[in-house]
C-alpha cells in the first residue's frame, strides 16, 4: 500500500515533480495520485518518450495518464520549447496515444538528432490555492498560455 498523505492544511506542497524513470512514469503518478488530486503539486514534467516503455496499450496508457492529471492543465513541449495545449477529451487523448504508439514504432531515440518529434516533454500545472504562488506555475503560465 503506498503513502497516506495528511488531510489539512499542513500537508507538503512540492512545486515541480520532474519524472524521468524510464517507463515507470505511470507508477510514479499512480503513487501520487492522492496529492495530484488534493492540488499538492503544482507542476508535473515528464518525457512522453520514455511513457511508451511501459507495458500496456497505449490508449490505455493515455487515458490513465489523462485521469491521473486531470486537475491540471496540461501542454505538450517540444524540442525547441514549442508548446501546444491539450485542451479537450478526445483529441487530447488521440496526440497521447499518437505519440505513445509512435515511440513504440520508432524505437530507442539513440543517436537520431534531439529535434525528434516523439521527443515531448508533458508539462502539467495546477492553479488551485496550494499553488496560486508557485514560481513553477508562473512560469510554466508564461512560458505556455496563450494571452487572450
Amino acid at each position: 500500500a503506498g503513502a497516506v498523505l495528511p488531510c489539512n492544511s499542513t500537508a507538503k506542497v512540492v512545486d515541480l515533480l520532474k519524472i524521468h524513470v524510464q517507463g515507470d512514469e505511470i507508477r510514479v503518478l499512480r503513487g501520487a495520485r492522492r496529492a495530484l488530486e488534493q492540488g499538492l503539486i503544482c507542476v508535473v514534467l515528464l518525457k512522453m518518450y520514455s511513457v511508451q516503455l511501459w507495458s500496456g496499450s497505449a490508449e490505455e496508457l493515455s487515458k490513465e495518464l489523462l485521469e491521473l492529471l486531470r486537475m491540471h492543465s496540461l501542454v505538450l513541449v517540444s524540442t525547441e520549447g514549442q508548446g501546444v495545449a491539450l485542451d479537450g477529451g478526445h483529441e487530447e487523448l488521440k496526440t497521447l496515444l499518437n505519440l505513445i504508439e509512435g515511440a513504440r514504432q520508432s524505437g530507442p531515440l539513440g543517436f537520431r538528432p534531439a529535434n525528434e518529434p516523439l521527443n515531448q516533454m508533458l508539462v502539467a500545472w495546477h492553479s488551485g490555492r496550494h499553488c496560486a504562488r508557485s514560481p513553477f506555475v508562473s512560469a510554466a503560465k508564461a512560458l505556455w498560455t496563450r494571452s487572450t
